[in-house]
């Protein structure tokens, strides 16, 4: 509670009675707060005043607390008369219409307002047949590259036919039957065998289907340009993870010509100018903001690679990553920092056969890769300190 009762009692029911009884008038503000003082002026508890003036002090904090607020929508009491444009000519207009939904599909539910809310409700009611599915094919994409239905754009006639069609059927049926749980969603992808196999790629896989449609193998995909970022930012323990908070600049050196305080946020809460886009997503694909994209190109190139080996904030990263390891390990082999970043960058430790293991003897690897090894040993002690 903000602040304990008052007894009412004690200052008599009568003031309180006048004011919510009594004419329009006595119930107005400037009314109320006379009846109020001139009542209990002198002859209330001592406790109202500092009761209120703790509501008014909380009420001040709690507008502080609160984010901003704008108001962007709001529902017109009197809507405008809506007609039909012929031949799209505003001068020329023809029949009057109302809101409504498609004819073809289910109707509006039958407490639904005709407004944006009715829409909604209609969007999300159970006997909707896009909704659910749309939002199903989405994540599937995101997870392995291509969605049941390859056209996440288009559901129409123009776009492809769902493979398989009962699978797509399923997960909506999933996701409207657990309350429209996204997070339950996605549990059930990642944790089925098929997200959870192998992308190793076999000749014969790869003649029976190119595309990888019925994903015999595992996906292979690369990481959205924002993905990656926070990827990068997670492993090396920089990423922070507050939700909210006004937009920040990509680099160090922008935020210091801003004179504002750089910090290590994930990639959705940058500043994004149409003008001037961020040239590393620009090398991952990222879109400029000039028009909607629906799904995203994935390529691999050279300047991706540069991008990762040379752009100040992922060097900055690789020195906050080898710290990291340096703190976690500040004594023994060299072999158990290369294990622990191994394993912090792929989720699992290296296998016998993999060349990520330091040499057990004199004869464990040939002389050039010795000598890489001790060069990366160098750079590495040398971020860790």
């Amino acid at each position: 509670m903000l602040a304990s009762k008052v007894d009412v009692g004690a200052v008599g029911a009568a003031p309180l009675r006048r004011i919510f009884t009594g004419p329009a008038t006595a119930r107005e503000p400037e009314r109320t707060y006379y009846y109020l003082t001139e009542e209990f002026q002198g002859s209330g508890p001592k406790e109202i005043a500092s009761h209120i003036e703790r509501l008014r002090l909380l009420g001040s904090q709690l507008m502080t607390a609160l984010p901003p607020r704008s108001l962007v929508l709001e529902e017109d009491a009197h809507p405008p008369v809506t007609r039909v444009l012929l031949r799209g000519n505003v001068r020329t207009p023809g029949d009057e219409v109302s809101p409504g939904t498609l004819s073809a599909l289910h109707p509006l539910p039958a407490d639904a307002p005709p407004n944006r809310l009715g829409l909604a409700m209609w969007l999300t009611s159970l006997e909707n047949p896009l909704t659910a599915r749309v939002m199903v094919n989405r994540w599937w994409a995101e997870l392995f590259g291509n969605g049941l239905v390859t056209t996440p754009e288009d559901f129409g006639l123009q776009g492809e036919s769902p493979s398989p069609p009962e699978l797509l059927d399923w997960l909506a049926v999933e996701f409207m039957e657990s309350g429209w749980n996204v997070k339950h969603m996605v549990k059930t992808i990642v944790m089925s065998e098929t997200y959870q196999q192998s992308s190793a790629l076999t000749v014969k896989h790869l003649a029976r289907d190119p595309q990888n449609r019925f994903l015999a193998p595992g996906a292979r995909r690369r990481l959205d340009s924002e993905l990656l970022r926070d990827n990068v930012f997670t492993i090396a323990g920089v990423l922070q993870n507050e939700l909210g908070g006004p937009p920040v600049l990509a680099t160090r050196a922008d935020a210091f010509k801003a004179k504002i305080p750089f910090t290590w946020r994930r990639g959705i809460y940058l500043r994004r100018q149409r003008g001037e886009p961020y040239s590393t997503f620009a090398s991952f694909d990222g879109p400029d903001g000039f028009a909607c994209t629906a799904r995203r190109p994935l390529t691999n190139t050279p300047l991706q690679s540069l991008a990762l080996l040379n752009e100040p904030i992922f060097v900055e990263a690789a020195m906050a990553f080898a710290r990291r390891v340096g703190r976690e390990i500040p004594e023994g082999d060299f072999s158990d920092r290369v294990t622990r970043m191994f394993q912090l960058c792929t989720a699992r430790k290296p296998k016998p056969d993999e060349p990520f293991r330091w040499p057990a003897g004199p004869g464990g690897v040939c002389e050039r890769d010795r000598i890489w090894l001790y060069h990366w040993q160098g750079i590495v002690d040398g971020f860790a300190l």
